[in-house]
């Protein structure tokens, strides 16, 4: 039996403006192909197999991407972080 791993995201707004653009469109997370809608600020939390698997974080038109890797039973967390016209995600434990 395969023990399900935890994938947790979180979108966060640097600006006002930024804030404010999460309230009429909110970021988008992509698990490997499938999307889920992110509210900036809060966790989205994902059970997901053992294994690499490809994300990607949309804000407008700024996208990042990175491959993570979850042990069985384990958990990632990811940043997403907004400011200026970047996007930038931070993998942690």
């Amino acid at each position: 039996m395969t023990v399900a791993a935890t994938l947790q995201v979180r979108v966060l707004a640097a600006s006002f403006l930024g804030r404010l653009r999460h309230a009429f469109r909110a970021p988008s997370v992509v698990l490997d192909g499938d999307v889920h809608d992110a509210r900036a600020g809060r966790v989205l939390r994902l059970a997901v197999a053992p294994g690499s698997h490809e994300l990607t974080v949309r804000d407008g038109a700024r996208t990042a991407s990175t491959v993570v890797e979850l042990g069985p039973g384990g958990t990632v967390t990811v940043e997403a972080r907004a400011s200026g016209g970047d996007l930038t995600l931070a993998v942690g434990p």
